[in-house]
């Protein structure tokens, strides 16, 4: 079992994976072997590993979107329902059906041997032309003609058992959507899988995109400021068709600007920022960065430490490439095959790990090592530009 990192002081725990253990949907496979991760507020945790490593699994772990075998997966402390549907309740599923056909067969055999056989008959042959009140009638017959019959059936007690299997299904089925609610509001999951920026319609605009998530109270006004702020701070710059820059953040949000004037990485960061707007103090940020240009990356990675500062937001950064880890996050985990190897801080496991796994990995990811020593520096260079250009900024787009 992994050692957990300390820190001197400790924050409020957002994400909490306790020897979590998942199959992937459609294959079957298993994607999380005993995988264990906190997420604190006022911190960005880094997740590295190689690909099918188990990263974005743990990530929609934390989401409900995959049900978990075993272990506990809790936002916010509350545990949510990842649970595969223990074989109990298939029995109980199994159960019901089987209470409901007899009870339907038992009423319909009670009903054609009753009095009221003939008056139902009536009704279901148009001998009563009103719709509505012939309905009503048919109804209130029916359940008179099942409190008549059903005791001398002696099928009570599987109308009873039926209640009680009903009962229990709709109580976990309401438990179980509440829980990923409650989960699903409370976390940004942005990831560039799928490329969800380009699923946009492209006649939506920039504007509608960006505000989709703010908060409902948010008069009109202080929403087109938020996503102005979100966008100027962003750098978002579209060309035309000559490759000349036009238009401003301002311009984007005021004109209604449409989805279809952005390239695919700028549809992209519109989508990043969608996300950003709602304000979420859990982000989930799964490749976040790709089709990005380094000075854009930049400014998304200021944004990403302001949300943590200024907002108190915590961040699971997960990422393949090393390069901007050790000035983005002070700790970083490292996962292989389902399962967290290490967790320390950003120094020490890229240049010194502990583990001969996470050896092995960052030898090949810093190779050849200048050229990802050249990356690193320019990205490090950028993100020091871009603090003084949008720091004030991105507090403006949060200020109400």
């Amino acid at each position: 079992m992994v050692k957990e990192y300390k820190t001197e002081e400790e924050g409020e725990i957002l994400l909490e994976a306790k020897n979590v253990y998942m199959r992937y949907p459609l294959t079957g496979e298993l994607a999380l072997r005993g995988a264990s991760l906190k997420v604190i507020a006022g911190r960005i945790r880094g997740l590295i590993g190689k690909n099918e490593a188990g990263k974005s699994s743990l990530a929609r772990a934390f989401c409900g979107k995959y049900p978990a075998e075993r272990g506990k997966v809790y936002v916010r402390g509350q545990s949510i329902y990842t649970q595969k549907t223990p074989g109990w309740v298939w029995g109980m599923y199994v159960v019901t059906f089987a209470a409901l056909v007899s009870t339907v067969m038992g009423i319909s055999e009670a009903v054609q041997q009753s009095q009221y056989s003939e008056k139902l008959k009536e009704i279901f042959n148009g001998s009563y032309k009103n719709t509505g009140n012939t309905m009503l009638l048919a109804v209130t017959l029916a359940m008179l003609q099942t409190l008549t019959e059903v005791v001398g059936m002696r099928i009570l007690p599987v109308l009873l058992l039926f209640a009680a299997c009903a009962i229990e299904i709709g109580y976990r089925s309401f438990r179980h959507f509440e829980r990923l609610k409650f989960a699903r509001e409370r976390i940004a999951f942005i990831t560039s899988e799928d490329s969800p920026g380009t699923k946009f319609p492209e006649k939506m605009s920039i504007r509608n995109v960006v505000c989709q998530h703010m908060p409902k109270t948010m008069s009109g006004e202080e929403r087109r400021q938020r996503a102005t702020c979100l966008l100027k701070s962003a750098g978002l710059q579209l060309y035309d068709a000559n490759g000349k820059a036009w238009g401003s953040a301002e311009e984007y949000v005021n004109e209604d600007v449409k989805m279809e004037r952005c390239s695919g990485g700028q549809k992209h960061l519109v989508y990043v920022m969608s996300e950003l707007a709602k304000d979420p103090k859990i982000i989930i940020a799964d490749e976040i960065l790709v089709g990005l240009d380094v000075p854009t990356r930049a400014r998304v990675i200021v944004m990403l430490q302001h949300m943590v500062s200024n907002r108190g937001a915590g961040v699971l950064y997960i990422s393949t490439d090393i390069t901007p880890m050790d000035f983005v996050t002070k700790e970083i985990a490292f996962m292989e095959d389902g399962k967290i190897i290490e967790l320390s801080d950003s120094t020490h496991l890229i240049h010194n790990p502990s583990q001969k796994q996470t050896k092995a990995y960052m030898k090949a990811a810093l190779d050849p090592r200048m050229m990802m020593l050249r990356h690193a520096a320019s990205l490090r260079e950028e993100v020091a530009k871009a603090i003084p250009k949008i720091k004030d900024v991105i507090r403006q787009a949060f200020s109400g």
